[in-house]
């Protein structure tokens, strides 16, 4: 299976009172992916990345990560849940990779540079939730709150089933999970799951998505590595990947397994696929309320599109039913407490969150075995939506 992943580098310079400030001229950006540090090995099929030293990524152009240790392996002992999962359906792999010291790291061309401005920081309107303030934005997913402010989430998990919905140049269509802390003007989130988004990534593929932001989606933030931040240290997977393995409606499902963890003697965010996968990790440094952990969690779709236009299909595009090779289906629901141990969601504790039930829909199926876990379904065809 080929992957692909779509990179702008944006240093960090302070202003407007933010710590170390994170923002640079898309020209400066360019100057800085000509430097000839990149070693080129292989290319996919749909584009073509660089193998660079570990020392010299992204992560480290952050001013907060100046003097940062590379974290190599996290100190986890997380139980994984994706054994079940994988005697059922399929999974995505990669044989390729980087030689011992290097990380892939996606090559920039010059027309993609000039597309990535739509997803800068400073477009937060494209990425603001839960206010209508901004339409044009659609949510079906659940989430849930820790009960008391001393006992925080310190990670999130979930098998999400893999789809390809059919999306425009103006949309989005993603499904995730969100793992987040602290208030509306100074949000700290971490995003992850797979999303289809021709603006950042120049088609419709559907692949492996990342987001994350310090201030709320102000002036910090980005998706996958388009900015200084995450540490990537496997030498194959990396954010961006292409899903070439996509579920079949009444057919063969594909599904990623994804775990948002925190390190509990480094207060790193660790980002591992499958159970034994470690792509990276966020590092403590880069925020502000996470570093104490979550109190925040959600896992379901999210669609974009400009506010005169009509939405793109959610999921499987199917709306939400008991049948797993019909609509698109979150299962495994799981989060990691305040001792560091992973445990089922409590279904009393989980809140349905749907903007709108003419285009999408949500539907909690709860404990629905060993195999699945907690599970809901969701999606919907989108259309003319009412924000």
């Amino acid at each position: 299976m080929d992957f692909f992943l779509f990179l702008i580098l944006s240093l960090c310079l302070s202003y407007n009172g933010v710590d170390a400030g994170r923002e640079i001229s898309m020209n400066q950006q360019h100057r800085i992916l000509s430097k000839n540090n990149f070693n080129t090995v292989f290319a996919t099929d749909d584009d073509d990345f660089d193998c660079v030293d570990i020392y010299k990524q992204p992560a480290f152009q952050h001013p907060l990560l100046k003097n940062h240790k590379i974290q190599m392996h996290p100190n986890l002992s997380i139980e994984s849940t994706a054994s079940s999962i994988r005697k059922t359906f399929r999974l995505q792999h990669h044989d390729e990779g980087c030689p011992p010291g290097k990380v892939p790291i996606q090559r920039i061309k010059s027309k993609n540079v000039i597309d990535a401005e739509f997803m800068l920081p400073r477009h937060a309107d494209v990425f603001h939730q839960f206010t209508k303030e901004f339409p044009g934005q659609h949510f079906a997913t659940m989430y849930t709150r820790a009960p008391y402010s001393f006992m925080p989430y310190h990670g999130a998990r979930a098998t999400v089933d893999i789809h390809n919905p059919s999306v425009e140049m103006n949309q989005f269509s993603m499904a995730q999970i969100w793992v987040q802390n602290g208030h509306s003007s100074d949000l700290n989130s971490l995003q992850v799951g797979w999303g289809v988004h021709p603006r950042i990534y120049g088609d419709n593929l559907t692949r492996f998505t990342t987001y994350w932001t310090a201030d709320n989606y102000q002036k910090t933030g980005c998706y996958n590595m388009m900015c200084p931040g995450f540490v990537q240290v496997h030498p194959t997977k990396r954010l961006g990947q292409s899903f070439k393995g996509i579920s079949i409606i009444g057919g063969e499902q594909w599904v990623i397994d994804i775990l948002i963890s925190q390190d509990k003697s480094t207060g790193n965010w660790w980002l591992t696929i499958y159970g034994d996968e470690k792509i990276g990790y966020w590092p403590k440094e880069i925020f502000t309320h996470l570093g104490d952990g979550a109190n925040y969690l959600e896992y379901g779709g999210w669609t974009y599109n400009s506010p005169s236009g009509i939405s793109p299909p959610m999921g499987s595009g199917k709306f939400p039913s008991n049948n797993y090779t019909v609509a698109c289906w979150f299962a495994q629901i799981r989060y990691v407490n305040e001792v560091y141990r992973e445990d089922d969601v409590h279904r009393l504790n989980m809140v349905k969150y749907n903007t709108d039930a003419n285009c999408y829909d949500l539907k909690y199926l709860f404990y629905a075995g060993k195999i699945f876990g907690h599970t809901f379904s969701f999606g919907g065809p989108g259309g003319n939506c009412i924000t």
